[in-house]
């Protein structure tokens, strides 16, 4: 048998894989800097596949030291959210109210507490499968390759 050289795989380097656009390969619409996901992963929604990381990665500040890993061929389906750190409050005080981020005398005056949030959520192997409406939080660590994660 001969070889066939004009076998044609997607680009990852292209926004929309197909042309239906409602899915997009991820890394080519993510603009911030702790955020790394792999060539083939895409992201479906049929409203704003591009917005993935405006509307789907919630509370994402990279000063908090956060991170964001998603491996090189994971499904992300619409409506997926990833939490990222910053989202928690302090737990270990008498209060769980986030004070300090709401400027003057409360933040001066608030113990440090970003050494007890937090900082990396990394998801994703090689192969991952992400089921609509699904939050993923910190502390998820790593779901695993090959994982699938779902709900109900």
């Amino acid at each position: 048998m001969s070889k066939n050289n004009s076998l044609q795989i997607p680009d990852p380097n292209v926004v929309f894989p197909n042309e239906y656009k409602t899915s997009c390969f991820v890394k080519n619409v993510i603009t911030a800097p702790n955020i790394t996901v792999g060539d083939y992963t895409y992201y479906d929604d049929a409203v704003d596949p591009t917005g993935f990381e405006k509307n789907n990665v919630l509370f994402n500040y990279p000063v908090f030291g956060d991170k964001l890993i998603i491996g090189k061929f994971c499904q992300l389906a619409s409506g997926t959210k990833f939490i990222m750190g910053p989202a928690n409050h302090r737990l270990c005080s008498a209060t769980t109210y986030p004070f300090n981020v709401f400027g003057g005398a409360w933040t001066e005056n608030t113990p440090p507490h970003l050494d007890q949030l937090p900082h990396i959520a990394a998801c994703g192997g090689v192969r991952h499968w992400q089921i609509r409406l699904w939050p993923v939080g910190p502390r998820s660590d790593n779901t695993g390759e090959k994982a699938c994660v779902s709900g109900n």
